[in-house]
């Protein structure tokens, strides 16, 4: 039952579900004249069915009747075809065998005669139908269809008409017709999804390899299809577009109809052969060696459908890739550039007869796997240093092809994972897994076609690393009773015995830490220390002390983690010796753990630290502000990072809830310093501030008590938290210079800015409480000066340069200015002067003066400027009289003589007077002086005498003071 009701739900779904356009439908059967039924191929009718009245007798014969049936139902088989069944039939075939061959013709029909052939087969299997039913219940199961039933419920009543069938000789034929039917109607069926297939597939085309038509264009193809139109019809249609573009978007259409042929290759021949073409076409084959393996791969096709479609789409194929062609000989004069550059940089290693070589493969049109099996046989052929250099270049073109096709952005990625000590496995995933992102299909294929010779680069130079990876006997030993000597006598036999047996250092450190692991409490706290030391030897061996030194303040300040890493890349990154910047890779994984290790002890550390900060000096925080600190510390974030926050929200506070957070802050910072430096130097600090000591005096303090520390723990901590404590001392220096800054304009106005007027000055304290800038004060100051005139102005020159000589006093302090003053004295030019000023301020470790220093600068340059540029007017002036200027200059003489100068002998006035008229300068006349000067201190034995020399000498130096 269940055989031949699924022989009838075949036939009846089959037939009712093919369009009316076929010409098919469910009709009577008719009798021929011998009885047979109309419609079944004569081909299976081997015994003919006779249904008499009372179904008593089937005729096994009727053999005579098969000329009838080439007539009609078989009318479609050629002459050949019909003499062959015929032939059979005489020896005896099975009715199996005659209808196995007859739909072995049947297979090999296309196109109308195949169309034909579906048509007279099925009005046989129609008529069985309505035989073995009836043509009322056919009627009945074409009414259901039609009015949209269910197709589950129209095989449940073709299901019970079956059921409902008696006559044995009824379902004898449904038994033995139901595959030959069920196949005819299959190939229909086929069709019918087939087209719906077609439809489905164009919408698919038309979002990706026919992506490049217009709307109007995308649109016309559709109803082309819909119309019916062959395929031919249709591509010829899209060629027609196609062959309309230029430039670009021909590039582009070009390139998605060529990735629609390689989806299809892999749909008819399988993954495995189109990687095979692939690989052959990345090759450089020539295009006749790709025809010949297309041609080869569509020949080993036995499937009839997809033998069918590689035809169907051959010629579109052949067409477009015939087109890249073209663009693919253009693209050879590129190559060759290429080829030039590349003998210029990565291959530069090359010899001239070598780099002549490979251009001849080049130009003679040979692949890319020829020319670049030749360089490597070069490359064979190389050992020691020249081996080393080529590998070297060979791996820089390797490393920039890679930046070329992902990025640097992911080049630096592949670069970190390389240097962190990753393994070679790892590395090549990374490759992989970088070239499986890339989208563009021409990087895909220049990833493709360099892989194999950038892999064999990196596998020599990982097999001489290898090689080199054996660990030095010496060094061994030394490690052992330095940073390992924490490793008991066992393990370190254990270790010696790895080395022994030839295993790489990447397996002993693995050893090592596999001890390292199972230690507790303080042997690994002790561990932990020896093996940080080893690794800041390391450090200190590949980046030299002072950089050593940076990375440790870095360190010891508080950075983050990152900020440490970042660092370490950087020195890494500035190593030049190959070798050096092995051993960085060599140690960099294990060195990271171990102070891992520790960041994770010092996190512990900190969150208790942080916690007791939160109940003391930073209590003024809100809960809010103290659990974003807390957030910020367990993200890994730095001390500077926490302390910006934490003055952020100072920042923002005022008044009296201000005063509260700087009491509280200070309180810390005081509490520190009676930690580090003890009780009694933080009592001694105590006293100096409440002396009245300046900030200098005290900031000095701190620092001899900060450098007297032993302890390295301390001294970390200081450094640590200086800048804070700072910072805190200076936001209250700030207030209180403020409040001083009032004063001293009060001081300025009864010395050096004493010439201005009362107006004036009320001018500038108005300037003041306006909190004008220096800047703007010091601008309306000159305004006035700039106004002056006569003795004014030389009165205000004077006081003015009182004010910057006291400045400078002040700043440089007494022993510098002395310097100074001495060098002015000596006859030492204006420009060397201010170059020695610049060094003594530059060299100024208190900012504060420092700054003062340059805010004064410029305008005491100014002053002494205008003094100095008066006697260059004056000696331009009067330069035309000698003569004139010469009696000036020793009728001033003559009054020095009998005043300041009187002390001199008449030989030494005499010497004067003739340097005078040599036009010698006044530093010159001036060095004159102090020598006689010098000569009688020494001699004078007269007590009287010698405090009158030196109770002048004052007067004597400011008199040829010059200022310029």
């Amino acid at each position: 039952m269940g055989t031949l009701a699924t022989f009838l739900v075949a036939c009846l779904f089959l037939s009712i579900y093919i369009p009316s356009n076929y010409g098919f439908s469910v009709g009577r059967s008719r009798r021929d004249a011998d009885g047979t039924i109309e419609g079944l191929p004569s081909s299976w009718l081997t015994k003919r069915v006779r249904r008499d009245e009372d179904h008593s007798h089937v005729d096994h014969h009727g053999s005579h009747k098969l000329e009838d049936y080439f007539k009609n139902h078989l009318s479609w088989l050629t002459d050949t075809q019909k003499d062959e069944l015929k032939t059979l039939k005489a020896e005896g075939k099975s009715r199996k065998e005659l209808q196995d061959k007859v739909f072995e013709y049947y297979e090999g029909t296309t196109g109308e005669t195949k169309e034909k052939a579906t048509e007279l087969l099925r009005g046989g299997c129609k008529e069985l139908l309505t035989t073995v039913i009836g043509p009322e219940k056919t009627a009945q199961l074409k009414q259901l269809k039609e009015s949209g039933t269910a197709k589950e419920e129209i095989e449940k009543k073709v299901k019970e008409f079956i059921g409902e069938v008696t006559d044995p000789h009824k379902k004898q034929i449904a038994e033995e017709y139901e595959a030959p039917c069920k196949r005819v109607y299959g190939v229909g069926s086929r069709k019918k999804r087939e087209h719906k297939v077609e439809e489905a597939k164009l919408e698919e085309a038309l979002k990706t390899h026919l992506s490049w038509l217009t709307d109007d264009q995308k649109a016309e193809v559709k109803t082309l299809t819909s119309e019916g139109k062959s395929f031919e019809d249709v591509q010829k249609k899209v060629f027609e577009y196609y062959g309309a573009l230029s430039g670009e978007a021909k590039d582009k259409a070009t390139q998605l109809l060529q990735e629609g042929c390689r989806s299809l290759i892999k749909e008819l021949v399988g993954e495995e052969k189109a990687n095979e073409l692939k690989k052959l076409r990345e090759s450089g084959a020539s295009k006749a060696e790709l025809k010949n393996k297309i041609v080869a791969l569509m020949d080993e096709l036995t499937d009839p459908e997809k033998k069918e479609k590689a035809v169907k789409f051959a010629g579109g194929c052949q067409k477009v890739f015939e087109v890249d062609s073209a663009r693919v000989k253009r693209e050879h004069k590129v190559e060759e550039a290429k080829l030039e550059e590349a003998l210029k940089t990565h291959l530069s290693w090359l010899t001239d007869d070598q780099k002549a070589e490979v251009k001849t493969l080049t130009s003679e049109g040979k692949s890319f796997e020829d020319v670049q099996k030749k360089v490597f046989e070069y490359y064979g052929a190389l050992s020691g240093e020249a081996k080393d250099k080529a590998t070297q270049l060979l791996q820089e073109g390797c490393r920039s092809l890679i930046k070329e096709l992902v990025g640097e952005e992911k080049a630096n990625e592949l670069k970190t994972l390389r240097e962190s000590g990753a393994s070679k496995a790892d590395l090549k995933n990374k490759i992989v897994a970088l070239m499986d992102e890339l989208t563009d299909p021409e990087k895909k294929e220049k990833a493709v076609k360099f892989a194999g010779g950038c892999q064999k680069v990196f596998e020599i130079e990982s097999a001489r690393m290898k090689r080199d990876t054996k660990i030095d006997d010496a060094k061994f030993e030394e490690a052992l009773t330095t940073h390992l000597s924490w490793l008991t006598d066992d393990q370190k036999e254990q270790l010696k015995t790895l080395k022994s047996e030839g295993k790489s250092f990447e397996d002993v450190q693995k050893k090592v830490f596999e001890f390292y692991g199972a230690l507790s409490g303080d042997s690994k706290t002790k561990a932990t220390e020896l093996l940080q030391e080893g690794c800041r030897s390391v450090i200190k061996d590949l980046v030299g002390e002072e950089k050593a030194n940076e990375l440790k303040k870095l360190r010891e300040s508080g950075a983050s983690k990152t900020e440490l890493k970042e660092k370490i890349v950087k020195l890494m990154d500035e190593l030049t010796d190959p070798e050096k910047k092995e051993k960085a890779l060599k140690f960099a994984g294990g060195c990271q753990k171990v102070f891992e290790i520790e960041s994770r002890k010092k996190r512990d550390v900190d969150a208790d630290k942080l916690q007791q900060a939160l109940n003391t000096h930073l209590s003024w925080l809100t809960d809010e502000q103290k659990s974003t600190l807390k957030t910020l510390q367990s993200e890994g974030k730095s001390f500077t990072d926490l302390n910006d926050k934490v003055f952020e929200w100072y920042g923002q506070l005022s008044g009296e809830a201000q005063q509260k957070a700087k009491e509280l802050l200070q309180g810390g910072c005081r509490a520190l310093i009676k930690e580090l430096a003890g009780d009694e130097k933080a009592e001694e600090l105590k006293k100096l501030r409440e002396s009245g000591a300046s900030k200098e005096e005290i900031k000095n303090k701190v620092v001899s008590f900060l450098d007297a520390l032993t302890d390295e723990d301390k001294k970390k901590k200081a450094l640590k938290y200086a800048p804070a404590c700072q910072k805190i001392f200076d936001l209250d220096s700030a207030r209180v210079k403020r409040d001083e800054g009032q004063g001293k304009l009060e001081e300025a106005f009864k010395t050096h800015l004493s010439w201005l007027t009362e107006d004036q000055k009320q001018e500038l304290r108005s300037l003041k409480n306006e909190g004008k800038e220096f800047s703007d004060m010091q601008t309306k100051v000159f305004g006035w000066y700039e106004a002056l005139s006569g003795e004014e102005k030389e009165k205000a020159t004077e006081l003015l340069k009182g004010g910057c000589r006291h400045l400078m006093t002040e700043i440089l302090g007494e022993e510098k200015a002395g310097e100074l003053k001495k060098l002015k004295e000596s006859g030492t030019s204006k420009d060397d002067l201010k170059t020695k000023v610049s060094e003594f301020i530059n060299a100024l470790t208190d900012e504060e003066k420092k700054a003062k220093a340059k805010q004064y600068a410029g305008a005491c340059e100014k002053i002494f400027g205008v003094s100095s540029r008066k006697k260059r007017d004056d000696h331009d002036h009067h330069g035309h009289d000698h003569h004139i200027d010469h009696e000036k200059r020793h009728a001033k003489l003559e009054e020095y003589f009998k005043t300041h100068l009187s002390w001199l002998t008449d030989a030494q006035k005499q010497t004067l007077k003739d340097l005078c008229m040599q036009d010698k300068t006044d530093q010159e006349l001036q060095a004159k002086v102090f020598e006689f000067y010098e000569a009688l201190t020494d001699a004078l034995t007269d007590e009287d005498k010698k405090k009158k020399a030196l109770k002048y000498a004052p007067a004597c130096q400011k008199i040829f003071d010059l200022d310029a």
